[in-house]
């Protein structure tokens, strides 16, 4: 159970086997806590978050299951960045 935790704003350190759903218990409560607070409504391009990932494959997943939870294309946006491509290539 780590909704509370992550929506409290507690600092939590989560370890569990691959495909148990660490990515979604962390990334649900997270956008829940933004658009509680109405933080989604800020202008566009303004920085919310920050979610470091030690690999290009987890912070493309990362990516993958914020964009699924969006309740609509233009909700908030979403980019990973990560070495080898130029941000140049990379689109909001």
């Amino acid at each position: 159970m780590t909704f509370p935790n992550v929506y409290g704003q507690e600092d939590l350190l989560v370890r569990d086997l691959t495909g148990s759903g660490k990515t979604l218990a962390f990334s649900l409560p997270l956008v829940e806590r933004l658009r509680a607070c109405k933080l989604l409504q800020t202008p566009a391009r303004e920085l919310q978050v920050i979610i470091l990932a030690p690999t290009r494959e987890l912070a493309l997943q990362i990516s993958r299951v914020l964009n699924d939870l969006k309740h609509h294309d233009n909700e908030y946006n979403v980019l990973a960045v990560y070495g080898g491509v130029p941000m140049d290539n990379q689109t909001w």
